[in-house]
C-alpha cells in the first residue's frame, strides 16, 4: 500500500461488511432490505476507495464505480423514511430513483474525465463532470428525508413509529451535522466532501444496523 492511504477505508469497509452480515443474519424487520441496500452501497464505497487509494487502482472505471455506489445513497435512505411512515408508492419509486439514473448514465458516458485529485489516510478528492448539478440533486433527497422524518417523529403518535423515526433521525444528523461543522471550520474541505460524508456516514451505518436488529415489525 502507498504510505497507508486509503487504510481508514479498508477499515470501515471490514466493520460495515460485518454489520451487513448481521443484518442478513439477525435482523427480523419489515425494513430489512431497505437497510442492507443503504450498509451495502455505504460499504461499496469505502471498497472502492480503498482500491483507488490504498491500491493505487485510479482508473476512471473504478472512480465511476465508487460515485456510483454514493449516488444511490440519498434515495435510498427517502425511500426508507417513506416506508418508515407508510407513505411509500411504487409510483415514487422510479421519480426518486431518476435523477440517480440519469447521473449513473451520464457518467457512464462521461467516464473518461473522471480523476482523483487527491488520496489521503483518510479522505480522497475527485474532479468529475457536472459538480454543482450533482450535489444539488444529492443533496435535495437528503432534505427531504429529514423533512420526512422529523415530521414522523412529531405527527405520529404511535410510539413505535415516532422512535423509529427519531432513531433514523439521529443517524441521519449524525454525519450531516458533523460535515456541516467541518465546512464551516475548514471551507477547503468541500474539495473532498463526498468522502468526507462518507466516513461520517459509518455513525448512520451503525444506527440503522440497530434499528433493523431492534424493530422486528
Amino acid at each position: 500500500m502507498n504510505d497507508y492511504k486509503g487504510i481508514f477505508s479498508l477499515l470501515i469497509f471490514c466493520i460495515e461488511f460485518v454489520l451487513i452480515i448481521n443484518v442478513i443474519i439477525f435482523s427480523k424487520s419489515k425494513f430489512k432490505s431497505n437497510v442492507l441496500i443503504i450498509l451495502s452501497l455505504l460499504t461499496a464505497y469505502q471498497f472502492f476507495e480503498f482500491l483507488i487509494c490504498g491500491l493505487n487502482l485510479q482508473l476512471s472505471f473504478v472512480i465511476y464505480l465508487a460515485f456510483v455506489s454514493i449516488t444511490f445513497l440519498p434515495p435510498s435512505g427517502l425511500i426508507l423514511a417513506l416506508k418508515v411512515n407508510r407513505i411509500t408508492k411504487s409510483k415514487y419509486t422510479g421519480l426518486i430513483y431518476s435523477p440517480a439514473l440519469f447521473f449513473t448514465i451520464y457518467y457512464l458516458l462521461t467516464m473518461k474525465y473522471f480523476r482523483v485529485r487527491e488520496c489521503s489516510v483518510v479522505y480522497a478528492s475527485y474532479h468529475y463532470p457536472l459538480g454543482f448539478l450533482y450535489g444539488l440533486f444529492y443533496y435535495l433527497p437528503i432534505i427531504l428525508t429529514l423533512l420526512i422524518l422529523g415530521r414522523g417523529f412529531i405527527t405520529q403518535t404511535d410510539k413505535t413509529l415516532k422512535r423509529q423515526n427519531i432513531i433514523l433521525l439521529i443517524g441521519f444528523l449524525t454525519f450531516l451535522l458533523p460535515m456541516i461543522v467541518t465546512l464551516f471550520i475548514y471551507p477547503s474541505s468541500i474539495e473532498f466532501i463526498e468522502s468526507l460524508m462518507c466516513k461520517f456516514a459509518f455513525a448512520l451505518a451503525l444506527i440503522i444496523t440497530y434499528f433493523a436488529l431492534y424493530f422486528k415489525k
